[in-house]
């Protein structure tokens, strides 16, 4: 059985000619049988600077995944 806790850390968005530090809120979820797990249904919040709409990388948790900022809203990118 999985286990799944929320979680935030620091992170770094980067993308569109910009950069920003943000705050970045997670699920950490186990994956059952195993001592591994995966960060998902990130959420970025509280950017040191207003980026434009356009594609983004975030770097959290010691990994990066794609966002796209739209009208001042995160999406993933395959919405």
């Amino acid at each position: 059985m999985s286990t799944r806790e929320p979680v935030r850390c620091s992170g770094i968005i980067r993308g569109a000619g910009g950069e920003a530090t943000c705050t970045v809120y997670a699920m950490k979820v186990s994956l059952p049988g195993t001592d591994q797990f995966e960060y998902v249904d990130w959420s970025v919040k509280n950017m040191s600077v207003n980026l434009p709409d356009g594609p983004y990388q975030v770097s959290a948790f010691g990994r990066v995944t794609a966002v796209a900022i739209r009208n001042g809203y995160f999406l993933n990118p395959h919405t």
